[in-house]
């Protein structure tokens, strides 16, 4: 019963009419041409999966090496695929291709954003 009449009082706050407020621009409203680099520095976190499998086959066997041969060499193959993508894709930021695809380093962006630039 004190949720129905709680319902019906209407307290709490009632949304802002759009009218009422209007919009301000602080800043222009246009792009500018240029990016920063700032969102780019998170680090990827490669191997993990091999790395815990082989610390558990370790501890298995009481952290003898010969035991685990297999998940070491697969830690060690992910690692190599893992540092030749690494070259790869510094090679081609460095270059400054541009690569079609949503996952652009803020340097391609920059580029492909100097074939568009704003007007002033």
């Amino acid at each position: 019963m004190r949720l129905f009449f709680a319902l019906l009082t209407k307290k709490g706050r009632a949304p802002q009419n759009v009218n009422k407020v209007p919009f301000k621009a602080v800043l222009p409203m246009k792009l500018r041409n240029h990016v920063s680099g700032k969102s780019d520095r998170q680090k990827p976190v490669p191997c993990l999966q091999e790395l815990t499998f082989l610390f558990a086959k370790l501890r298995e066997h009481e952290f003898n090496d010969q035991a685990c041969a297999k998940e070491t060499e697969a830690l060690r193959a992910a690692n190599r695929e893992y540092l030749t993508t690494r070259r790869e894709t510094k090679k081609t930021r460095s270059e400054g291709k541009l690569v079609p695809g949503k996952d652009l380093h803020y340097k391609q962006l920059n580029n492909y954003l100097k074939l568009f630039p704003n007007p002033e």
